[in-house]
């Protein structure tokens, strides 16, 4: 050997650790990105609509902060014969501390419903990363598209028990991806028993992912030994949690949950989704309150005064992603492990039974075409949509991705300043609908 060939070697390997370095921050760098900018643009769009929005001019805000008023100057939750009494409380609770611990701001309260988003921006992001864990520009994706539904945004920056309902739904995501995807183990265990008592006291909403999160871990665990310790790992947390609840409503209302109500007691006089005609004109105004109608259903996203053009192109675009998104699992299903198909299954029925469920209550309790309700499948439809970038990425040139996203980033972005933009034109000068005047 030449004596030229070790230092030969000593600069090629420190090429190559150069090399694995600048790799290393690169990487270090998209994770980074991929976490913060979803996050951030949150953040910053429901902190805007929280600014501008008059207190009172958020869905039911008005019954909620009299809820968390309740609780901050008489310490008692609501009993029989008070609006808001079937709500859950953690919501409530969380915000008459800072209610109390501010001197009553309710502009405070709001920005707990900001904190509460952007961690439901988190664990979306989080289930990705499980999914997808060597593809940050993924967990992104699925980051973005949680974090700039202008209506998401909107309730985030209001005093609303949506936020916890919204939080505790991507966390029941994220659990649902990490039961059917990695190893069973005594933390995970605890975290589902803590997911099953936050849902219990977060929204009803949350019901139904809560209990496919149960459902995927007794098919997940049951066969692996040790039962009735598993069994003990999930509900004992689950009870710690939820259970002095339930055991008060046993009290109160002689029941573990309180009878569902709508905000009007004469139960003659509210409207229920009974006719096929109303149909139609209730499918239109849930999609279109699930993507962006503000203050108490009065003001529609207006994108450059072509509101309704723009919910049309909306409507079909989410029937083609739809389409595509089965297309594609069919064609991958064969190749799939019953896990992966498990999985499948049950990020599908989350957004289906979630609509299943708003339909009953408008057909049952009270007609309740809001689409806010449906906030709560979100996280797994981002996850669905970012499965279908990943699909589409990899058949495609680069030129036709680079183009695409460019075009998707310019159409949320128009969609997220016009939501903060019809807010600002059409609310600023509204004044409160009386009996919606908020009780602090």
């Amino acid at each position: 050997m030449s004596p030229e060939a070790p230092a030969e070697a000593g600069t090629g390997g420190r090429r190559r650790r150069a090399t694995r370095g600048r790799a290393d921050r690169l990487r270090m760098l998209s994770v980074v990105l991929a976490f913060c900018v979803p996050m951030a643009i949150f953040a910053a769009a429901a902190g805007a609509y929280s600014h501008i929005t008059p207190l009172g001019q958020a869905p039911d805000e008005a019954a909620h902060a009299a809820y968390l008023a309740l609780i901050a100057h008489a310490l008692q939750l609501p009993g029989p014969g008070t609006p808001e009494r079937q709500q859950p409380p953690l919501y409530y609770l969380l915000g008459a501390g800072v209610f109390k611990l501010t001197g009553g701001d309710l502009d405070a309260v709001r920005d707990l419903s900001v904190g509460l988003g952007v961690l439901a921006v988190l664990f979306t992001i989080l289930a990705a990363r499980v999914l997808w864990p060597r593809q940050p520009w993924l967990w992104c994706v699925a980051g973005l598209l949680m974090a700039a539904l202008p209506q998401f945004q909107f309730i985030s920056g209001s005093v609303s028990d949506d936020a916890i309902a919204d939080l505790s739904a991507a966390f029941c995501t994220y659990l649902l991806v990490r039961v059917l995807r990695t190893p069973a183990t005594i933390r995970l265990q605890v975290l589902v028993g803590i997911a099953i008592g936050v849902a219990i006291l977060s929204k009803e909403t949350d019901y139904v992912l809560m209990l496919l999160v149960v459902l995927a871990a007794l098919g997940r665990w049951w066969g692996l030994g040790h039962r009735w310790r598993t069994v003990a790992r999930v509900a004992v947390p689950a009870l710690l949690v939820s259970g002095w609840w339930l055991g008060r409503n046993m009290v109160v209302f002689g029941r573990p949950l309180p009878h569902f109500h709508a905000l009007d007691n004469n139960l003659a006089t509210i409207p229920k989704l009974n006719q096929m005609s109303q149909v139609g004109g209730w499918l239109a105004l849930s999609f279109h309150s699930f993507i962006g109608v503000f203050g108490n259903l009065s003001s529609p996203l207006l994108v450059a005064g072509h509101s309704r053009l723009v919910f049309r192109a909306l409507e079909a675009l989410a029937a083609v992603l739809a389409v595509a998104i089965l297309l594609v699992v069919k064609r991958r299903w064969p190749g799939w492990d019953a896990r992966t198909r498990w999985l499948a299954v049950g990020l599908t029925l989350i957004p289906l039974l979630s609509f299943a469920q708003m339909v009953a209550n408008s057909v049952l309790v009270d007609y309740q075409a809001q689409g806010r309700y449906l906030i709560v499948a979100l996280p797994a439809l981002a996850l669905g949509l970012a499965f279908l970038a990943r699909r589409l990425a990899g058949g495609a040139s680069p030129p036709v991705v680079g183009a695409v996203t460019v075009l998707a980033i310019a159409a949320i972005t128009v969609l997220d300043v016009s939501g903060i933009q019809t807010v600002a034109f059409h609310l600023l000068n509204t004044p409160i609908v009386p009996g919606h005047e908020v009780i602090t």
